[in-house]
């Protein structure tokens, strides 16, 4: 089993890279792609044709959240301004946006309902496009 605990120095790292996520029900993750290379969070990527991919892990911390009767609806794409750039319906544990990246900042939106209310589940750091 791999272990899932973080230095404080590990911690301080992603925190100042832009690499981390929140969320209050399943883990979710966001990369970007363009021309076969992978960027995480908090990278800077050209302006153009841009893959995003997300990851939902339903089985972290599942005994926290599933108490609270948390369903999964949709994945948002948010661009600047907190405008959604793209949404779709959560159908599996990935799902993929893919769009013309505009210089600005993206990031990743889980939306959701917990006890029958609608809210947004996870979000994620920006990656940038310039």
């Amino acid at each position: 089993m791999e272990s899932t605990e973080l230095t404080a120095s590990e911690i301080k790292n992603a925190l100042l890279e832009g690499r981390t996520s929140i969320t209050m029900g399943p883990k979710f993750t966001m990369d970007s792609e363009q021309d076969g290379k992978v960027f995480p969070l908090g990278s800077t990527v050209k302006g153009g044709n841009t893959n995003f991919n997300f990851s939902i892990d339903l089985t972290a911390r599942k005994k926290h959240w599933e108490r609270f009767d948390v369903k999964i609806q949709t994945v948002r794409l948010i661009s600047n301004g907190g405008k959604i750039a793209r949404e779709i319906s959560f159908e599996r544990d990935s799902a993929q946006i893919e769009i013309f990246a505009n210089t600005g900042w993206y990031r990743g939106e889980l939306w959701g309902s917990v006890l029958g209310n609608e809210c947004c589940l996870a979000l994620t750091s920006p990656i940038y496009a310039e």
